[in-house]
């Protein structure tokens, strides 16, 4: 039975994500301590930038769990990290902390999928607006929610053909 790691497992889109893989009969774990030892065969970091509320400590948070994952090997098929980003990273007057974050997180996105890649394991951002910055008119005719979101994710978690980046909306 494929793992999916949730982390930090508190928020919106990892609860959709979460209930989603459980009905395809993935094993779904929140915490890092709970999956320790476990091969993961993907892991969903949201720091909380979908539900606004944004982890400033988000970067260092995500490096530091990154070092600690055992995830699936290259022989085995590898992995596939999925980062839930904000359509803030390239900057915002509204929102300056959560630009803050959203860019370092794409940096960051991008320095894992190259130290990631040769294991096999694609690394993917996925830049969404939050519910309260989709003001501004977009592509799509009705607002993100965290269950397209979460769907994104799980689609990028099936080990399909990286993406660098996937924008909603």
């Amino acid at each position: 039975m494929p793992t999916l790691l949730l982390s930090p497992g508190s928020t919106a889109v990892a609860a959709a994500l979460g209930d989603q893989c459980r009905s395809e009969g993935w094993t779904v774990t929140s915490g890092l301590d709970t999956a320790a030892g476990t091969v993961l065969d993907a892991v969903a970091y949201d720091p909380g930038l979908f539900d606004g509320t944004p982890r400033l400590d988000a970067v260092t948070d995500l490096l530091a769990q990154a070092a600690r994952w055992r995830l699936r090997p290259r022989a085995d098929g590898g992995a596939a990290v999925v980062v839930i980003g904000g359509r803030e990273q390239l900057g915002s007057s509204e929102y300056p902390g959560a630009a803050a974050v959203a860019g370092g997180l794409a940096s960051a996105v991008r320095s894992l999928a190259l130290r990631l890649a040769p294991d096999n394991t694609t690394v993917n951002l996925i830049a969404a607006a939050a519910p309260a910055d989709q003001s501004v008119p977009g592509l799509l005719p009705d607002p993100v929610t965290a269950q397209d979101v979460a769907s994104t994710a799980r689609f990028l978690r099936r080990g399909q053909p990286a993406l660098k980046s996937v924008c909603v909306r």
